[in-house]
């Protein structure tokens, strides 16, 4: 302790701080910089072997601004890392400002991980501190550094400047708001030498990131998963089996391209994707259970969508043809989570369920029948219709925040409504989907239960999750010999 602060004590007291040598000759070359400093090699194109990672480093170098649409797994991260640490210790008293919109996660948790393992690693010995959020020069303290910044402050990005150069990152453009986007493009008022780069996973055809790529302003970049030396021909493929090879999700994560929604498509990428985003829900907020059940050893999953307020919590999905190990599981989790409905979907084999759960006394269970009646006969042709939609309408009013989850989002891209002959919203028959899908969409199913759900008319008194008749045996005061074996043969009193 005594030694990091008398070694921040002397980095106070350096007039002018010090650089153990002068990497300004690099200044004009970020690939010699890359290879002769960092160490570091590029990944390359399987069509002609082309150094793409270089190639982005080249074009910076080249134009004042860069947009860069990648698939996963190309090393898109590794790249802003060597332009940022090029940037920086070859141009005294500049700046880099990095800005993704999750800024614990994507700034603070991938882009700086990636710059100190980089600086770390690097050939030559760098006088750079890389810090959580931010990294300095050695003995120039903030005034010759990088800094990490939300995308949900355009201010603090709009008075960014510095004397040697500012570089400004732009990570997961797809989901910036087009407010922080305008202020990161007035910043760029340095003059000649600065730059501004903006990289993410593609998604729908709207957004600052879109445009960005397709107005001719930017110098574009386009890497491909399926085209790269570093990810796994059999990562592709396993993705064009479970999200379909035709899915937005695969023309967007393994592509790189931009998903038009085609006609008839119930949700846009950029509508789902612009619902990912963290949201604060009081701890009073409603919990309801969306519980798509399926009686299955290899095919369709059981699945329980958990939501509090506007926000989905998680999914629990596992396969068993014993309907009692379904009832286990919702009971498991209603333990846990006390919700104030569960939704079960009784049109095949969760009519058991319902019927089990309230055998045990559960209050709130309602049985739910996609191809039933919907309450709106005016617009929509069943209840499955009806649910989907106003899943839709929670999306568009973004009263709703959805989970980084993949396999949500192709079940979700993957649905098409229409309309019958007497104007009545439909969806395409569950077959359909499931073909062009690959599988059954059961998070989807559940979401829709859980999230579709009408408030009551009447609060209902604060209850245990279920009340068993008083001469019967307390499951909550005694281990439950009566929920099978496994995970779920004992819980603590309650």
């Amino acid at each position: 302790r005594l030694e990091a602060v008398s070694r921040k004590l002397e980095a106070l007291h350096v007039e002018g701080g010090s650089q153990s040598r002068d990497f300004t000759e690099y200044a004009e070359d970020p690939v010699r910089f890359a290879v002769e400093i960092l160490g570091m090699q590029s990944a390359t194109r399987r069509s002609d072997g082309t150094a793409y990672q270089f190639e982005i480093l080249d074009a910076v170098q080249g134009h004042s601004r860069t947009a860069i649409r990648a698939g996963h797994g190309v090393g898109k991260t590794a790249s802003l890392a060597m332009l940022s640490l090029w940037w920086l210790i070859t141009r005294p008293y500049s700046r880099v400002v990095v800005v993704a919109p999750q800024y614990e996660r994507q700034v603070r948790g991938v882009l700086f991980a990636e710059l100190r393992k980089v600086a770390r690693r690097s050939k030559v010995p760098l006088p750079v501190e890389v810090l959580a959020g931010k990294a300095v020069v050695s003995g120039f303290g903030n005034e010759w550094g990088i800094v990490g910044l939300p995308a949900t402050e355009p201010d603090r990005i709009e008075g960014q400047h510095a004397e040697g150069g500012l570089l400004l990152v732009m990570d997961e453009t797809k989901g910036v708001p087009q407010d922080s986007f305008d202020a990161l493009m007035g910043a760029l008022t340095g003059g000649e030498d600065s730059r501004l780069v903006v990289a993410s996973t593609p998604g729908g055809t709207a957004g600052p990131f879109y445009r960005a790529c397709e107005r001719g302003l930017f110098h574009v970049v386009h890497l491909s998963s399926e085209d790269s030396s570093i990810v796994s021909p059999m990562w592709c493929e396993e993705r064009a089996a479970e999200w379909g090879k035709e899915s937005q999700l695969y023309t967007t994560r393994v592509q790189g391209e931009f998903a038009d929604a085609g006609d008839g498509q119930l949700f846009g990428l950029s509508l789902l994707e612009g619902a990912i985003a963290p949201i604060e829900v009081p701890p009073t907020a409603d919990v309801i259970f969306g519980v798509d059940v399926a009686r299955s050893i290899a095919g369709d999953q059981s699945c329980i969508c958990i939501t509090k307020g506007g926000r989905v919590e998680r999914f629990i999905l596992w396969r068993s043809p014993d309907l009692m190990v379904t009832v286990q599981r919702v009971m498991r989790e209603a333990l846990l989570h006390t919700p104030k409905l569960i939704r079960v979907d009784v049109g095949g084999v969760g009519a058991g369920v319902v019927d089990r759960l309230r055998e045990l006394r559960f209050r709130r269970v309602e049985a739910v029948h996609f191809g039933g009646a919907a309450k709106d006969t005016a617009r929509f042709r069943n209840e499955r219709a009806e649910m989907y939609w106003l899943v839709r309408e929670a999306l568009e009013r973004h009263t709703i925040s959805l989970p980084d989850d993949d396999e949500l989002l192709a079940d979700l891209s993957a649905i098409r409504y229409t309309f019958t002959g007497s104007g009545l919203i439909q969806l395409e028959a569950k077959d359909e989907t499931r073909r062009r899908l690959g599988r059954s969409p059961d998070r989807a199913d559940a979401l829709a239960l859980a999230v579709s759900a009408r408030p009551a008319r009447s609060r209902p008194r604060a209850v245990r999750p279920f009340e068993v008749p008083p001469s019967s045996f307390d499951p909550l005061a005694q281990p439950t010999p009566w929920l099978g074996s496994g995970d779920y043969d004992s819980y603590p009193a309650r």
